[in-house]
């Protein structure tokens, strides 16, 4: 999760403890005390012991106000959060689902804190990789703000940048690319070009820049964004840890090995400290360091890395999850590089389908799953075999550039 979530759950906890103040002074000053410990807890990215406060502070709103009140929604809303940010999915699922009826039931489908909570609910399905569920409650909550609120207010621009992500996930760049630069153009008029929020959006589309190959371009917005983001939050802060693995992806692919490799285990570390050894977000920055250790030449360190991404998402998420897929694909390029090739084909066979099924037989992880098992059943001399991973992969670089393409005008 990202920092944003934070910010627009410390506003609705001031929404609450308004809510509070007609109760008795010392009852009044307890809840106080424990919604600065929450926001305290957060700030410092100890989001377990946030949880703790905020399920007292539900407890007090169910006691006060009863389930049916928007107040209690709110601090519900807020649970629904940290949940998801520990990676407890199944729990902040529920709760946003709990949320969402009772604020609609309550003010409408088409109220400012609807598109609050299906905002929430939808990174969440991004970081589930449920990319075709996030997509349109993300379109809905944009839409609602649009038109509760003016169109450069930063909770618009929020939810520009947060649609670009889905976007992005979904391989579709050039779209993606046209809502963060909304976003940024928007963020920078209201808060300044130095803002926090403003960096997030930066380094997002360095992100889409990267993956369109215009990596210059990428590495001047990463440039821009991380002295920010290391000044407004301090250098161990959780959200910096996706900052320095997406500088690390850029630097791979400009070579920089060793570099990235600095970047990872630096993300890594702020990763494990903030949510412990076994959350996915650990997995990431292992996945991350795996493939720069292939390309160091360390196949025993790559390994070894990946195995244990493989193990923390396999549980987190189940056996057909495309992250599992995203590491089988990783460790099928060690195997094949070690000539195990029947091993690195079995981890292939298994990746594509979960891919395929999550992603689209055109996404660019799906083309480079599809051309790695061209490779391996190449390099066992198994041509024929070979064709058909190879013209799957043609038959998808043509529909992605189909796609992706830009609408041609001619001048006359």
């Amino acid at each position: 999760m990202t920092g944003p979530r934070q910010r627009a759950g410390s506003a609705l906890l001031v929404a609450l403890l308004t809510a509070f103040a007609s109760a008795p002074a010392v009852a009044q000053a307890d809840l106080q005390a424990i919604d600065r410990r929450m926001s305290q807890f957060s700030a410092r990215g100890n989001y377990a012991a946030a949880l703790v406060e905020a399920k007292k502070l539900e407890a007090a709103a169910k006691a006060r106000y009863g389930v049916d009140h928007e107040t209690y929604a709110t601090v519900l809303n807020n649970v629904a959060f940290l949940h998801a940010t520990l990676g407890q999915y199944d729990e902040a699922e529920d709760i946003f689902k709990r949320v969402l009826a009772l604020r609609e039931k309550n003010a409408g489908p088409d109220d400012l804190q609807v598109a609050k909570t299906l905002d929430m609910l939808s990174q969440m399905y991004v970081n589930q990789s449920r990319l075709a569920e996030a997509e349109p409650l993300m379109r809905r909550a944009l839409a609602i703000a649009e038109k509760a609120l003016p169109r450069t207010d930063p909770y618009v621009s929020k939810l520009l940048n947060d649609l670009a992500v889905v976007l992005e996930h979904q391989g579709k760049f050039l779209e993606a690319e046209g809502y963060y630069k909304r976003a940024i153009a928007n963020l920078e008029l209201i808060k300044g070009p130095n803002n926090v929020e403003v960096a997030r959006a930066l380094g997002n589309l360095a992100v889409t820049y990267q993956n369109l190959g215009r990596y210059e371009e990428a590495v001047e917005l990463h440039r821009r964004a991380l002295p920010i983001l290391e000044k407004s939050l301090g250098r161990n802060h959780p959200d910096m840890a996706p900052q320095l693995a997406n500088m690390a992806g850029l630097l791979q692919a400009l070579d920089r090995y060793r570099e990235a490799e600095d970047l990872l285990r630096r993300a890594l570390a702020i990763t494990e400290k903030s949510f412990g050894a076994s959350h996915p977000n650990v997995a990431h920055a292992l996945s991350e360091l795996g493939s720069v250790y292939d390309s160091l030449g360390r196949p025993a360190e790559a390994e070894a890395s990946n195995r244990r991404a493989l193990a923390i998402y396999e549980k987190f998420h189940g056996p057909d999850h495309p992250d599992v897929a995203n590491i089988l694909s990783n460790l099928s390029v060690g195997a094949a590089l070690q000539k195990r090739y029947d091993e690195a084909e079995r981890m292939l066979n298994r990746a594509i389908p979960i891919e395929e099924n999550a992603l689209g037989a055109d996404h660019p992880r799906v083309i480079g799953t599809l051309s790695n098992l061209a490779f391996v059943l190449a390099a066992q001399g198994r041509y024929e075999a070979a064709l058909t991973p190879a013209r799957q992969t043609t038959q998808a670089l043509a529909v992605r550039a189909a796609v992706e393409a830009p609408t041609l005008t001619l001048a006359v």
